[in-house]
């Protein structure tokens, strides 16, 4: 210590009370609590290390400007600059009154700033005079900083437990509360106190069994007894203001540091509503799962990954399986031939989140395969993640069957459709070569007659009757030459030689030209300058289409011009026939009286060749046929 606490001159005391003294200092000295003196006018006497510590340098002693700590600045708690002239120091100075736990904030002179709580003691003579002061001066900076910590965790804590949704209440070892937040006073509509009242008083019944629980199989008393932990376990309860309420109600033991129970924590929260809507959702699941499992449909759902987690009644009797037993074995009521295509439809729609619609063959409990139009489609939440699959399955075999039946009965009708054109084309050429050979050479007699007739008319005598019947042979003539011609046209219509002799092209140029002459409408042909080596059935109908299309054109087209292109390629025939008509729209070209269309297109099919025929009104008309050049018979 610096200059010493006043004794009066050593020389007169004796060794016994100096040794004392010399003591007392060294201890005060030794102390961590800093320790100075003041004189009557507040000018500091003594110190010890510790207040030299706390001042940040040694005081100075007998300094004025030192007087009642005047070095160093103040601050009361909340911030305020303390004068010096008004401090504790000068209090106690002048009244002589102790102050004890004054709690300022002490500035040093290096500008760091401590929080320091000063005991202040007036020091007297043996008269009792008040001769100076003594400071005891503690740093209580971590302690409130400590206490600040806690303090801002408690008000952290308590503004947790009041914006928690969940009730919250603490006990203590005996189980009575000793912080419960609002929540927990709203679920039970206020809480009492003691423990093994409020244990006995609460009503609550555990909500699978209904039965009563009793006071020790509460959660909090296992806890208590047992340092048991309970979580979330479902009770019905009966608040203190008569509500009926369902909780999940979970309690955990408090211990300390040497691990003795010492309270416990217990969490309710308030499920009512959510239990009632899980109710509601299950009653309505099984209504709606009732109804599923009459309906006459198979249904089932799929969970995200693909697996099967339900099948309805319809579908385990269709099967004669178990949801075991098809769980373990998902593609055994699948028909073998059909597995390969329908697990890899399957597998793309996973992948894509599309719906899944796929025809295969189920088999029945009494092992007959029936044909199925397998549907699925994914529930989706509201990111648009698929959560599951749903699907049905509806029989189709009797469609099926009559699609079958429908398949060959058309290919019987396109049978004998092909055959009546055979039949009607070779009748054609019967009759055209009946009507050429033996109309043709009845009427060349016919005109010979004439010829000879016309030669003994000057045989008569009688001029007369000469100029009648040379009038009268004329007119014959001329009447034979017209049936001649005409006799020629239609057995031409029926078949053309010029198809049998030349071609297919050739035939079209004449039949073209025939058109041009006959319409007036000009025909620009743009045709392969060599002749193409056709099946005559070939030849045949794609002359018939030819005729028709120009029959169709002079009837309803209204056009002035048409162009015709033909070509071979890639062993396909193309024949293109376009005008400049009035058109029409696309549903005229599909309706069911359109027979001339439909006879074409049957031609076509007959060939496994297609005729497509497109027009926009205003526009005019294209008719493309294609046609292969290897003949296939149906």
């Amino acid at each position: 210590m610096k200059p010493e606490l006043p004794a009066g001159d050593d020389r007169k005391i004796p060794e016994a009370q100096r040794q004392g003294e010399l003591r007392f200092r060294r201890l005060v000295e030794a102390m961590p609590v800093a320790v100075y003196v003041c004189d009557k006018s507040g000018l500091i006497q003594s110190y010890n290390k510790s207040a030299q510590e706390l001042w940040g340098r040694e005081p100075k002693l007998g300094d004025t400007s030192e007087r009642y700590c005047g070095s160093l600045r103040l601050y009361s708690p909340d911030g305020k600059l303390l004068s010096h002239e008004k401090s504790k120091m000068e209090e106690v100075l002048r009244t002589g009154v102790p102050a004890h736990d004054w709690e300022v904030v002490v500035e040093r002179p290096d500008g760091s700033r401590i929080t320091a709580l000063a005991n202040i003691s007036p020091l007297r003579n043996d008269e009792g005079e008040l001769i100076g002061a003594v400071n005891c001066v503690r740093d209580i900076t971590e302690r409130k900083r400590a206490e600040d910590k806690v303090r801002e965790s408690q008000q952290l804590l308590h503004l947790v437990l009041a914006t928690l949704p969940v009730g919250v209440a603490v006990t203590d070892r005996a189980g009575d509360i000793v912080l419960a937040n609002a929540a927990s006073n709203r679920i039970w509509g206020n809480m009492i106190v003691a423990g093994r009242e409020r244990w006995a008083q609460s009503k609550g019944f555990w909500h699978d069994s209904g039965k009563r629980i009793a006071p020790p199989e509460w959660a909090s008393v296992r806890a208590l007894s047992e340092g048991q932990t309970s979580l979330n376990e479902l009770i019905d309860i009966e608040t203190f203001d008569g509500q009926r309420k369902t909780i999940q109600n979970s309690s955990a033991p408090i211990r300390n540091a040497e691990g003795l129970i010492v309270g416990t924590v217990i969490v309710n929260e308030d499920v009512t509503e959510q239990v009632r809507a899980e109710g509601a959702l299950r009653q309505s699941e099984d209504r709606i799962r009732l109804f599923i499992d009459t309906i006459p449909t198979m249904a089932w759902s799929v969970q995200r990954d693909g697996t099967v987690d339900y099948l309805n009644q319809r579908w385990l009797d269709y099967s004669g399986l178990s949801f075991r037993e098809y769980i373990a074995e998902p593609t055994r009521p699948i028909h073998p031939e059909d597995i390969p295509r329908v697990l890899e439809k399957w597998r793309a729609s996973m992948a894509s989140g599309e719906p899944y619609e796929v025809e295969m063959r189920l088999r029945r409990a009494d092992g007959e395969y029936r044909w199925f139009l397998v549907r699925t489609a994914p529930l989706r939440d509201e990111e648009g993640n698929i959560v599951k699959w749903f699907g049905c399955s509806f029989d189709i075999e009797d469609r099926k069957r009559a699609e079958q039946m429908l398949l060959v009965s058309h290919g019987q009708l396109r049978a004998l459709s092909a055959r009546l054109q055979s039949v009607r084309e070779e009748e054609a050429t019967r009759i055209s070569r009946e009507i050429h050979d033996d109309l043709g050479q009845k009427l060349t007699g016919l005109k010979l007659d004439l010829q000879w007739l016309e030669c003994r008319l000057e045989q008569i005598a009688e001029q007369g009757l000469r100029t009648e019947l040379e009038d009268k042979i004329i007119s014959a003539s001329n009447l034979a030459d017209e049936t001649m011609v005409t006799v020629q046209r239609i057995a031409a219509d029926l078949r053309p030689a010029i198809l049998d002799s030349l071609g297919l092209i050739s035939a079209l140029r004449y039949a073209a030209s025939q058109f041009e002459s006959r319409t007036g409408i000009g025909v620009k042909l743009k045709l392969p300058s060599a002749e193409l080596n056709l099946d005559p059935a070939v030849a045949t109908a794609v002359y018939r289409i030819f005729q028709e299309i120009l029959t169709n054109l002079a009837r309803h087209a209204q056009a002035t011009e048409a162009k015709v292109s033909a070509d071979a390629r890639n062993n396909i025939l193309r024949l293109v026939v376009e005008d400049n008509g009035k058109g029409c729209l696309s549903g005229e070209l599909r309706s069911p009286k359109s027979l001339g269309l439909l006879g074409m297109k049957e031609r076509a099919a007959l060939l496994n060749g297609n005729l497509k025929i497109e027009s926009t009104p205003g526009r005019g008309t294209t008719a493309l046929l294609e046609v292969p050049l290897e003949l296939k018979t149906v």
